[in-house]
Protein backbone atom coordinates (compact mmCIF):
# COMPACT_ATOMS: atom_id res chain seq x y z
CA UNK A 1 0.00 0.00 0.00
CA UNK A 2 2.82 2.49 0.26
CA UNK A 3 5.40 2.63 -2.53
CA UNK A 4 7.79 5.30 -1.26
CA UNK A 5 8.86 6.65 2.01
CA UNK A 6 10.02 9.68 3.05
CA UNK A 7 11.67 10.26 6.50
CA UNK A 8 12.55 13.97 7.32
CA UNK A 9 15.40 13.73 10.55
CA UNK A 10 15.74 16.56 12.32
CA UNK A 11 18.74 15.09 14.47
CA UNK A 12 20.71 14.98 11.64
CA UNK A 13 21.74 11.19 12.48
CA UNK A 14 18.96 8.78 11.05
CA UNK A 15 21.20 6.40 9.47
CA UNK A 16 18.84 3.16 7.64
CA UNK A 17 19.46 0.53 5.25
CA UNK A 18 15.66 0.59 4.40
CA UNK A 19 14.64 1.58 0.87
CA UNK A 20 13.82 5.00 2.10
CA UNK A 21 14.40 8.90 0.95
CA UNK A 22 16.17 10.27 4.28
CA UNK A 23 16.64 14.02 4.72
CA UNK A 24 19.03 14.70 7.61
CA UNK A 25 18.86 18.19 8.63
CA UNK A 26 20.55 19.44 11.65
CA UNK A 27 17.97 22.21 12.14
CA UNK A 28 14.52 21.85 13.33
CA UNK A 29 12.16 22.90 11.05
CA UNK A 30 9.28 21.78 12.98
CA UNK A 31 6.12 19.96 12.04
CA UNK A 32 5.35 22.13 9.02
CA UNK A 33 8.07 20.64 7.57
CA UNK A 34 6.54 17.21 6.85
CA UNK A 35 3.83 18.39 4.98
CA UNK A 36 6.31 20.73 2.83
CA UNK A 37 8.52 18.16 1.59
CA UNK A 38 5.15 16.25 0.33
CA UNK A 39 6.05 18.31 -2.88
CA UNK A 40 9.00 15.58 -3.46
CA UNK A 41 6.54 12.95 -2.82
CA UNK A 42 6.00 11.08 -6.50
CA UNK A 43 2.44 10.09 -5.18
CA UNK A 44 -1.24 11.92 -5.22
CA UNK A 45 -2.13 10.50 -1.63
CA UNK A 46 0.42 11.53 1.17
CA UNK A 47 0.39 9.81 4.49
CA UNK A 48 1.62 11.80 7.19
CA UNK A 49 2.71 10.05 10.84
CA UNK A 50 4.71 11.75 13.88
CA UNK A 51 7.82 9.88 15.04
CA UNK A 52 6.44 8.66 17.96
CA UNK A 53 2.95 7.44 16.49
CA UNK A 54 3.36 3.06 16.91
CA UNK A 55 1.13 1.83 13.90
CA UNK A 56 -0.21 -1.31 13.79
CA UNK A 57 -0.85 -3.58 10.53
CA UNK A 58 -3.61 -2.52 8.61
CA UNK A 59 -4.12 0.74 9.07
CA UNK A 60 -3.03 2.22 5.59
CA UNK A 61 -6.08 -0.51 4.79
CA UNK A 62 -8.45 1.24 7.15
CA UNK A 63 -8.02 4.80 6.19
CA UNK A 64 -8.10 3.89 2.32
CA UNK A 65 -11.55 2.62 2.21
CA UNK A 66 -12.48 5.89 3.12
CA UNK A 67 -10.38 8.07 1.02
CA UNK A 68 -11.40 10.10 -2.13
CA UNK A 69 -9.09 12.93 -3.77
CA UNK A 70 -10.93 15.68 -1.88
CA UNK A 71 -10.57 13.85 1.58
CA UNK A 72 -8.36 14.17 4.37
CA UNK A 73 -8.64 11.34 7.28
CA UNK A 74 -7.23 11.09 10.51
CA UNK A 75 -7.07 9.44 13.74
CA UNK A 76 -7.89 12.47 16.44
CA UNK A 77 -9.89 15.39 15.21
CA UNK A 78 -11.70 18.01 16.27
CA UNK A 79 -15.12 20.42 16.25
CA UNK A 80 -14.88 23.43 17.89
CA UNK A 81 -17.21 24.98 20.48
CA UNK A 82 -16.62 29.20 19.93
CA UNK A 83 -12.25 28.62 20.94
CA UNK A 84 -9.88 26.06 20.08
CA UNK A 85 -9.30 24.68 23.47
CA UNK A 86 -13.23 24.52 23.29
CA UNK A 87 -15.18 21.33 21.68
CA UNK A 88 -15.29 18.24 20.62
CA UNK A 89 -12.64 15.54 20.64
CA UNK A 90 -13.20 12.27 18.13
CA UNK A 91 -10.49 9.34 18.67
CA UNK A 92 -10.72 7.12 15.97
CA UNK A 93 -10.45 3.82 18.32
CA UNK A 94 -13.56 5.30 20.04
CA UNK A 95 -16.18 5.85 17.05
CA UNK A 96 -17.57 3.04 15.24
CA UNK A 97 -18.56 4.68 12.16
CA UNK A 98 -16.61 7.72 9.87
CA UNK A 99 -17.25 11.27 11.33
CA UNK A 100 -16.87 14.37 9.59
CA UNK A 101 -14.83 17.19 11.65
CA UNK A 102 -13.20 20.60 11.50
CA UNK A 103 -10.03 20.17 12.03
CA UNK A 104 -7.84 16.87 12.40
CA UNK A 105 -5.01 17.01 14.88
CA UNK A 106 -1.64 16.49 12.64
CA UNK A 107 -0.17 13.08 14.47
CA UNK A 108 -1.75 11.10 11.79
CA UNK A 109 -3.20 11.81 8.19
CA UNK A 110 -3.68 10.64 5.40
CA UNK A 111 -4.26 13.56 2.09
CA UNK A 112 -4.77 14.17 -1.02
CA UNK A 113 -0.96 16.05 -2.39
CA UNK A 114 -2.77 18.78 -3.76
CA UNK A 115 -3.77 20.26 -0.31
CA UNK A 116 -0.49 20.27 0.39
CA UNK A 117 1.14 21.98 -2.19
CA UNK A 118 1.27 26.03 -2.86
CA UNK A 119 0.77 26.62 0.93
CA UNK A 120 3.34 29.45 2.16
CA UNK A 121 4.91 27.17 5.23
CA UNK A 122 7.37 29.97 5.72
CA UNK A 123 4.92 31.84 7.12
CA UNK A 124 2.84 29.67 9.29
CA UNK A 125 3.69 28.99 13.11
CA UNK A 126 6.06 27.22 14.31
CA UNK A 127 3.95 25.23 16.74
CA UNK A 128 1.00 24.89 15.27
CA UNK A 129 0.86 24.13 11.14
CA UNK A 130 -1.73 21.47 10.81
CA UNK A 131 -4.60 24.70 12.04
CA UNK A 132 -2.83 27.01 9.60
CA UNK A 133 -3.08 24.13 6.76
CA UNK A 134 -6.49 23.16 7.38
CA UNK A 135 -7.97 26.95 7.84
CA UNK A 136 -5.95 27.86 4.27
CA UNK A 137 -8.04 25.19 2.95
CA UNK A 138 -11.66 26.18 4.25
CA UNK A 139 -12.74 27.79 1.33
CA UNK A 140 -11.28 24.46 -1.08
CA UNK A 141 -13.60 21.15 -1.74
CA UNK A 142 -12.48 19.25 1.08
CA UNK A 143 -13.76 16.93 3.40
CA UNK A 144 -11.81 16.28 6.90
CA UNK A 145 -12.82 12.71 8.60
CA UNK A 146 -11.85 10.57 11.32
CA UNK A 147 -12.47 7.05 10.82
CA UNK A 148 -12.22 4.17 13.09
CA UNK A 149 -9.67 1.98 13.41
CA UNK A 150 -7.63 0.94 16.40
CA UNK A 151 -4.60 -0.13 14.78
CA UNK A 152 -2.42 2.54 16.61
CA UNK A 153 -1.22 3.00 19.99
CA UNK A 154 -0.25 5.59 22.36
CA UNK A 155 -1.73 8.46 21.56
CA UNK A 156 -2.94 9.07 25.24
CA UNK A 157 0.68 8.69 25.83
CA UNK A 158 1.93 11.25 24.13
CA UNK A 159 3.15 14.17 26.66
CA UNK A 160 6.95 14.38 25.25
CA UNK A 161 8.41 17.53 26.64
CA UNK A 162 9.58 18.24 23.28
CA UNK A 163 6.34 18.35 21.78
CA UNK A 164 5.57 22.04 20.18
CA UNK A 165 2.02 21.68 21.59
CA UNK A 166 3.12 21.63 24.82
CA UNK A 167 5.91 24.69 24.02
CA UNK A 168 5.55 28.01 26.53
CA UNK A 169 3.12 30.13 24.33
CA UNK A 170 1.51 27.36 22.45
CA UNK A 171 -2.21 27.36 23.89
CA UNK A 172 -2.21 31.13 23.37
CA UNK A 173 -1.03 30.64 19.22
CA UNK A 174 -3.46 27.75 18.80
CA UNK A 175 -5.86 30.14 19.70
CA UNK A 176 -4.76 33.07 17.84
CA UNK A 177 -4.26 30.93 14.31
CA UNK A 178 -7.60 29.19 15.10
CA UNK A 179 -9.46 32.80 15.33
CA UNK A 180 -8.08 33.75 12.19
CA UNK A 181 -9.55 31.07 10.09
CA UNK A 182 -12.17 29.66 12.11
CA UNK A 183 -14.44 32.32 13.71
Amino acid sequence: EITEIIVWDNSGNFKTDLPVTVINSNHNFGANIRFNIAAMAKNEIIFTVDDDIKLKKGIISDLLKHYTDHTTIGIYGRNFDGSYKAGEHILAESISTPISVQHIVGYLLLTPKWTLLNQDYNKMTFVCGEVELFGSLLKQNLFKVIVPTDKFENLHDMKDENALSLQVGADEEYERVWRKYFL
